[in-house]
């Protein structure tokens, strides 16, 4: 197996360009990946890098044979994975997730309760970001996006739509027949996420299509937590994600206006940097997908 670490050491340095990073996501030195790649370019009589003390690059040979192996050892990786499950008569092993603070905290960490609770021999690692962040470096399993992530090498599947709508406090006071359409709320106050706000785009019956231009916004936030509390306090009405709201219109709290009216959906989707994952990882996403399912279906 000693040729096929070697490759994988190849693929991690040409992924992140970095020996010291390779070094660091295989929990060995960088005279062991120095090695490996020095053995491997003179098995194959070419050079696979450009070093330099402050940058390595691909070279022509090397972005060949970064195309030609980066399936092959993932398909060997996920072979050994399979085989090694399915030895196990249940789920075991670490998962390292990462996922947006708002997703996590109305929707994530519930399922993930039942997830562990129906399979004691797995932990979770959980890390929350609104941040694109490197999920090589940050050695990440699985990544759970709202819209789809900008990076083209990432292996993205696809869970499921979450839908919006327009929500303000149970206590906020309208005026006699104020909310009847889109238009009769622009001049309405508004809590918004930081940033241009050129208009919140709203798909109503047999699908038409608006644009509400909100005329004043009491608060922007880049925190969507943030954002759906200040809705709670009253400040002003927002479009939140139906998943994050309907437990306080439940609660009382929060009152949908415009019922027929939706923001546009979003993709909900979870990413990794490889297709070789864990039965444990695998399994996961299946569970978060199934449950996000079960709880959109009112929606």
């Amino acid at each position: 197996m000693q040729a096929v670490f070697e490759l994988r050491v190849f693929i991690l340095v040409a992924e992140m360009l970095s020996f010291t990073r390779a070094a660091d996501a295989l929990d060995v030195s960088v005279a062991v990946v120095t090695r490996a790649i020095k053995k491997l370019e003179k098995e194959l009589g070419v050079r696979l890098f450009h070093r330099t003390t402050r940058k390595v690059t691909l070279t022509e040979a090397g972005e060949k044979f970064f195309s030609d192996t980066r399936d092959v050892v993932q398909d060997l990786d996920n072979a050994v994975i399979s085989l090694k499950d399915s030895a196990l008569k249940e789920l075991r092993g670490n998962i390292r997730v990462c996922a947006p603070s708002a997703f996590s905290s109305a929707f994530l960490l519930d399922t993930i309760n039942e997830f562990l609770v129906s399979h004691p021999g797995v932990q979770i690692d959980l890390l929350t970001s609104d941040t694109a962040i490197n999920l090589v470096e940050s050695r990440i399993d699985v990544a759970f996006y709202i819209g789809m992530p900008s990076s083209e090498n990432m292996i993205v599947r696809q869970l499921g739509k979450i839908s919006s709508g327009l929500y303000v406090a149970s206590h906020y006071i309208f005026s006699k027949n104020e909310v009847s359409s889109p238009s009769t709320i622009q001049n309405c106050e508004f809590v918004g996420h930081s940033g241009p706000t050129p208009g919140w785009e709203l798909f109503g019956p047999n699908g038409v299509r608006v644009v509400l231009t909100p005329h004043r916004f009491r608060l922007h936030c880049n925190n969507t937590i943030l954002v759906k509390k200040a809705t709670v306090l009253g400040l002003g009405i927002a479009m939140l994600p139906n998943h994050e709201a309907e437990p306080l219109v439940r609660a009382g709290r929060l009152i949908r206006i415009l019922p027929e009216w939706r923001g546009r959906d979003v993709n909900l989707t979870a990413v990794s940097s490889s297709r070789t994952l864990t039965l444990a990882a695998r399994e996961f996403i299946n569970f978060v997908k199934k449950r996000f399912a079960e709880d959109n279906m009112d929606f």
